[in-house]
């Protein structure tokens, strides 16, 4: 590591950002997932830190970012200013940005909102925050469902104990309960809404669920902040990054997707891809949402090839 800091951003949040690698080297942002998660050295160790800078950085109420689970003032449009913040902060006057599943859409989003400023993207796992994903793997009975009816029951039965009504707020319903409710019952509350989605990262393992004495705080911190996106459609218009992909049609995007992808299943990627000019998807015949470690190999070698490609081709 070369460096880390806190940002002061609006609205009283700082966000803690840290530099790997090459000072002088070709600048590539990574953008964690989650929403809700926070960034770690690996994210950065992907790439190769003898040739490029790499700066991680955790969005509002993250990991180190203060305050610490905070949803107050935290939205995507003021995780985009940070992150042009951090840009100018930083003297970048054009960076790649990299990331995965939530990381990805913030990528896009980015780039949507200041097509100048990058260079390129890397994306792993999109989600591409489309009315019909959401409904296919998390709100409906009739998609992801069908393939995991034991996780779909065990959310219903969750719902209904906490007598939750389907009436399209369960997500703020949901964090409305945790926000008032004790500590033991908080994380009972966790770790169903983690099942709901954990148990959709892949289609190589079996069910398995959680109970409360399975759940760390850290994972309550991002339980509460993706319900909050999520009550909220994630702070986006709706399928704004697929209907907006003309303002970066000629961006170099490189992306891998896992064919049995449940959370983000591989059509919408597809999708965004005929609407581009220069990208590269490559479809991992066997992972799902969680890339399988023949995967992330495979992921470190096209990135950095991504990224050699056009160092070379500037020089």
């Amino acid at each position: 590591m070369i460096k880390e800091d806190h940002l002061p951003v609006r609205e009283g949040h700082q966000v803690y950002y840290a530099e790997y690698g090459r000072p002088d080297g070709e600048t590539v942002l990574c953008l964690h997932g989650g929403p809700g998660s926070c960034s770690k050295a690996r994210h950065a160790e992907i790439f190769d830190l003898t040739r490029y800078r790499v700066i991680l950085f955790d969005q509002r109420g993250c990991g180190r970012s203060l305050p610490y689970g905070e949803l107050n003032n935290n939205n995507a449009d003021l995780l985009l200013q940070d992150i042009e913040h951090l840009r100018k902060r930083l003297k970048i006057t054009k960076w790649y940005l990299s990331g995965g599943s939530w990381g990805a859409a913030l990528a896009l989003a980015y780039a949507q909102a200041h097509p100048r400023s990058v260079k390129g993207l890397l994306l792993a796992s999109t989600f591409l925050v489309l009315q019909r994903d959401l409904q296919w793997a998390l709100q409906g009975g009739e998609g992801a469902a069908r393939m995991f009816p034991e996780v779909r029951e065990r959310w219903l039965d969750f719902l209904a104990q906490y007598q939750i009504s389907g009436d399209g707020r369960i997500a703020a319903k949901i964090l409305e309960k945790m926000e008032i409710s004790e500590s033991e019952t908080v994380r009972k509350m966790t770790a169903e809404v983690l099942n709901r989605e954990f148990n959709l990262f892949s289609t190589l393992k079996d069910v398995q669920f959680m109970g409360p004495e399975d759940i760390s705080e850290e994972e309550i911190n991002a339980a509460r902040i993706f319900l909050h996106f999520e009550a909220h459609d994630f702070f986006l218009q709706p399928d704004q990054l697929l209907e907006k992909a003309g303002r970066i049609r000629s961006v170099p995007v490189v992306a891998i997707h896992g064919r049995y992808d449940v959370l983000c299943p591989l059509e919408s990627i597809w999708s965004f891809k005929r609407k581009m000019k220069n990208m590269e998807l490559i479809v991992l015949p066997s992972d799902g949402h969680k890339i399988t470690a023949d995967g992330e190999v495979l992921k470190r070698e096209v990135f950095n090839r991504f990224l050699r490609e056009r160092s070379e081709g500037s020089n």
